[in-house]
């Protein structure tokens, strides 16, 4: 039986997601920001294979792999659509674009709303954050098959493994993991595909862990010393983020992250019982537009409003930030209702 829905998962791609706004607004709390991305990837990777285990179809493993990543890409388009034309508008204001150039540089915003910058294509990229979901869809499409095809053999031996050896080059390379997205010097090798398929893997490792604890019954001497695991966890790793932005101490800080998911998504500790997907949902949508409504603000503030003091400058961050994301729930909203009217199949297909 397929779990449902998971607050807790939920609650922290919004604790992740404000992580991500902050790290690039650069107010200097969390200057390790960019290892939160990780722990959207094992999220990723956790509903990948949740995903595979309720898929009972009987198509190739081609046909579903294209329908998985077609789900995965229609849930978000709307409001990426609007979320991008938002931030172009506003990176038209930071560069002082005229009219003439912003509708030369208007069709380059198709590698945003078709996220395209870890394939190397080059764009505007408003949104901040392309690499991500570009890296994440070429690590799904990487990942999926395989683990369709192979199950098990390949989620519990291949994923391990992958996610050390990916992880490790970049530490190798850069003597930290919290790199950016950037093609490896002299290679064809992007950074976001490593990080992506290695964090990924990660959240494989998460589901068959978490699989198999399903129906166990902790004592409650267990589920209080999950609860202070996962609570030390969560504070070390956001000291750490604090404190230890690059260095050796960013594979610390992504195995805390990963055993924290065990802990939260397994629901192993106490604090698994207050988070109430009917309303937790809400976080959850609130955390994509997050991070797909920020990056465009944080840098008007930099580049346009440098002069306001730290209070202004984040309080009007907050402020803008929140704006942006209800008006894009509003817009996609109806632009769904929109599209959902005129691409009515009768009207492409002979009934």
């Amino acid at each position: 039986m397929i779990a449902k829905r998971n607050g807790y998962i939920d609650v922290i791609k919004l604790l992740l997601a404000i992580i991500v706004a902050e790290f690039h607004l650069g107010s200097g709390l969390f200057p390790g920001g960019r290892l939160a991305v990780d722990g959207f990837f094992m999220i990723t990777g956790y509903l990948m294979m949740r995903s595979i285990e309720s898929d009972k179809g009987q198509d190739r493993i081609g046909v579903s792999t294209v329908k998985f990543l077609y789900r995965k890409y229609k849930a978000l388009l709307p409001i990426l659509i609007v979320s991008a034309i938002i931030g172009f508008s506003v990176h038209c204001v930071i560069r002082n674009f005229s009219f003439g150039e912003a509708m030369e540089n208007l069709p380059l915003l198709i590698f945003d709303i078709f996220p395209m910058q870890a394939t190397g294509m080059k764009g505007v990229y408003v949104l901040g954050i392309s690499w991500y979901l570009s890296s994440m869809f070429i690590a799904l499409a990487v990942l999926y098959p395989f683990i369709k095809k192979f199950g098990q053999g390949f989620s519990l031996v291949a994923c391990p493994l992958i996610a050390l050896v990916f992880y490790g080059i970049l530490s190798a390379k850069y003597g930290h993991i919290a790199v950016g997205a950037m093609f490896l010097e002299n290679s064809i090798i992007h950074t976001g595909w490593l990080r992506a398929i290695a964090g990924c893997s990660m959240g494989c490792l998460i589901y068959e862990i978490t699989k198999r604890a399903r129906g166990v019954e902790f004592t409650r001497l267990a589920r209080v010393i999950f609860t202070i695991a996962e609570s030390a966890l969560l504070v070390f790793i956001l000291y750490m983020m604090h404190y230890y932005p690059k260095g050796i101490h960013n594979y610390v800080v992504v195995f805390a992250i990963f055993g924290m998911l065990i802990i939260g998504i397994g629901g192993f500790s106490y604090t698994s019982k207050l988070w109430n997907p009917k309303w937790t949902k809400y976080m959850g949508l609130a955390s994509t537009l997050l991070v797909l409504n920020h990056y465009c603000w944080a840098k008007l503030l930099l580049y346009k409003l440098s002069h306001l003091g730290k209070t202004e400058t984040i309080l009007a961050f907050i402020g803008l930030s929140a704006l942006a994301c209800i008006v894009t729930h509003l817009v996609s909203q109806l632009l769904v209702f929109l599209m959902g009217k005129i691409f009515k199949k009768k009207y492409f297909v002979k009934q």
